[in-house]
């Protein structure tokens, strides 16, 4: 049997009237006062001493590139780690995977 809109607006009208507020699928975008759509931003937090593996760029989509242990904090989203090769790079939290 088919699921027409007026039944789900039927559905949702009963739900409501019980006091229940179904979820929709289509979630509501935040705009900013200019009408920008909003980002949202997501902080990373890597302990200093975390054993973690650094993603590559999208061409080798998945693959790790490098391991290496979380040094500090950078900047803002940014992480200081030092490479099993020994080096020192600063890379975006985004980028950052636990290793095993």
């Amino acid at each position: 049997m088919k699921i027409t809109r007026q039944m789900k607006r039927h559905a949702r009208a009963a739900a409501h009237a019980n006091g229940v507020v179904p979820d929709k699928r289509v979630k509501i975008k935040e705009y900013s006062p200019t009408g920008q759509r909003m980002q949202k931003l997501v902080q990373y937090a890597w302990e200093p001493g975390s054993l973690v593996s650094i993603q590559t760029t999208a061409r080798a989509w998945n693959q790790t590139a490098d391991t290496g242990i979380v040094i500090g904090p950078y900047g803002a989203g940014y992480f200081d780690v030092l490479t099993s090769e020994g080096k020192i790079i600063q890379v975006p939290g985004k980028r950052l995977r636990k290793a095993d």
